[in-house]
């Protein structure tokens, strides 16, 4: 394969990759997203994604060549970039100079697919990037079999979101729902127990809740306001984690940790 270069940072392709790494418009309307780091573009490679180009700097080739051997095996096209041109796609301060345009997967999981012995962790409108990319990481880590997000949380192939989850986003079933309170219904109607995450301390327990079991799912809400009443009435029942009274509450990607491990503790 002919390595090709890249000098100018107003290169059209260029141009193309920070506006895919910055706009999710961009990413869902051509399909394509933007993965940065060694370590990422190898978990991508090996997982499957489709890979359409890879960009690297000569030192960057050099010092991660273990790292970008896979995609480099998958990918049609391999670009040399300067050091500027990888300054100006690069998504945090320090960049390893190693990119990867790739293709946007179909979804590995669907309402129809939704299984009634399925452990399913469910997300309602989360607003941060980290809390997403956190929880991903820990629903691959437990062995969740679906994460199951609202559509107004943020986009999966977001920078923040990828770095977050570091390659868990290649591998972890997902589904996102444009109605998430009548997917909520239809999962009951499957058999699937849903509950909602609540700080009611009359609700049941993580513990009496017994999660480790086939057919459950529990439901996370918003970092601040927590789940909308409508949500709460479609899961039909709550459940909390026991904190100390000192303490508030946990963040949204430590709660759902709990529960994911809950979920799988005996079983």
């Amino acid at each position: 394969m002919t390595v090709q270069e890249i000098t100018s940072s107003q290169n059209p392709r260029i141009k193309e990759l920070v506006r895919l790494s910055s706009q999710k418009k961009e990413r869902s309307l051509s399909g394509l997203f933007v993965v940065e780091s060694a370590k990422l573009v190898e978990e991508a490679a090996l997982a499957g994604i489709g890979i359409e180009a890879l960009y690297r700097t000569d030192e960057a080739a050099e010092k991660y060549a273990p790292y970008l051997a896979p995609a480099q095996a998958a990918c049609g096209s391999e670009v040399r970039i300067t050091r500027p041109v990888a300054e100006k796609l690069a998504a945090s301060q320090h960049t390893q100079g190693v990119f990867a345009l790739c293709r946007i997967p179909e979804p590995s999981l669907t309402a129809e697919s939704l299984s009634p012995q399925g452990r399913y962790l469910v997300l309602s409108s989360l607003q941060d990037p980290g809390n997403i990319g956190a929880v991903l990481r820990s629903a691959l880590a437990f062995g969740c079999d679906g994460l199951i997000l609202s559509d107004d949380c943020p986009d999966l192939y977001s920078p923040k979101v990828l770095r977050a989850a570091m390659g868990g986003v290649f591998r972890q079933p997902v589904l996102v729902s444009r109605d998430l309170p009548g997917l909520i219904r239809s999962m009951r109607e499957k058999g699937i127990d849903t509950l909602a995450a609540a700080l009611d301390r009359s609700a049941m327990t993580s513990d009496e809740a017994r999660l480790d079991r086939d057919g459950v799912a529990v439901v996370i809400g918003n970092e601040g306001s927590g789940l909308s009443t409508e949500m709460i009435e479609a899961c039909g029942k709550t459940v909390f984690i026991p904190i100390s009274e000192r303490s508030e509450s946990l963040n949204a990607s430590v709660a759902a940790s709990i529960f994911l491990w809950e979920m799988r503790r005996r079983g």
